[in-house]
C-alpha cells in the first residue's frame, strides 16, 4: 500500500516538475524573441539604402543614369528624390522617420522632404514590414508634392491632395488594410471648376458620377472629423 502512494506520489511531482521546466522553456524563447527583434532601421534597411544610393548617384545631366536608376530602385519615390535634389540648393534634404499608422504594433516607415529654411517635414511615400516574408512593401506613393501633399491622421486616415491648376484638384482618402499589408482607397474625388462658374464640380475618380458634396470642409469633416495630422518622433535626414 505504501509503494502505491509513494508511486503515486512520485507521478504527480514529475508531472508538475515538467509543467514548470515547460514554462521555463517558454519564458526561454519568449526571451530569444525579444532579444532578436529587429529595429525599424533594420525593417527598412534595403529602401533607406535605395534613397541613399539614388543621392549619392545622381546627376542631373546624365538622362542613362537616371533611366537606369529608376529601372534599379524601384522602392524608390522619384517625386520624393527628384524634388528635394533639385532644390539641395534651399536647403531641400530626403528625411525618414517612423511611426505607426494602423496601430498594429509594426511601424510604418514614410519618407519625405526635409528643409533646412523651413520647420516642415513633407510626406511623400508609406511603406510597411511584412512579417510573413520579412521584406518591406510600399503602401503609398505620393506624386504631387509641388502642387500637393500627403497628411496622416490619428484615426489612421490617409488624405492625399494634388492639383493639376487652378480648376482642377484631386482628393484621396485611404486607411491602411487590416493584414497591414496594403492601403485600401475609401475615395477618390476629382473637384473641377467649370469655366463663368465658382461653385465647384465633385466626381467619383473612377466612376466619374457627379457626388453631392458642396466643398472641401464638408469632405475633410466626413473623413477626418476630430481628428488630428500625427506628430513624428525624430525625424532623420540622408
Amino acid at each position: 500500500m505504501k509503494k502505491k502512494i509513494l508511486s503515486a506520489f512520485l507521478v504527480v511531482m514529475l508531472t508538475i516538475l515538467a509543467v514548470i521546466l515547460s514554462g521555463c522553456g517558454e519564458n526561454v524563447k519568449k526571451q530569444g524573441e525579444t532579444s532578436t527583434k529587429l529595429t525599424e532601421e533594420e525593417m527598412y534597411k534595403s529602401v533607406i539604402d535605395q534613397y541613399k544610393k539614388v543621392v549619392s548617384e545622381y546627376d542631373e545631366d546624365d538622362y542613362e543614369a537616371m533611366e537606369r536608376m529608376e529601372s534599379e530602385y524601384d522602392m524608390v519615390n522619384f517625386t520624393v528624390a527628384l524634388l528635394s535634389l533639385h532644390y539641395k540648393d534651399n536647403g531641400n534634404k530626403i528625411a525618414y522617420t517612423f511611426y505607426d499608422v494602423d496601430g498594429n504594433g509594426i511601424k510604418e516607415l514614410i519618407v519625405g522632404v526635409s528643409s533646412d529654411s523651413k520647420d516642415y517635414f513633407s510626406e511623400g511615400a508609406i511603406y510597411t514590414y511584412d512579417q510573413n516574408t520579412k521584406q518591406p512593401v510600399k503602401l503609398y506613393y505620393q506624386t504631387t508634392l509641388e502642387r500637393g501633399r500627403l497628411y496622416i491622421y490619428d484615426n489612421g486616415v490617409i488624405y492625399s491632395e494634388g492639383s493639376g491648376g487652378a480648376s482642377f484638384h484631386y482628393y484621396e482618402f485611404g486607411k491602411i488594410s487590416e493584414d497591414g499589408k496594403a492601403l485600401n482607397m475609401i475615395e477618390e474625388i476629382e473637384e473641377e471648376y467649370t469655366e463663368g462658374s465658382d461653385i465647384p464640380v465633385y466626381r467619383n475618380h473612377e466612376t466619374n458620377k457627379v457626388l453631392n458634396y458642396k466643398g472641401l470642409d464638408e469632405i475633410l469633416e466626413k473623413y477626418v472629423s476630430n481628428s488630428k495630422t500625427v506628430e513624428y518622433g525624430e525625424i532623420y535626414v540622408l
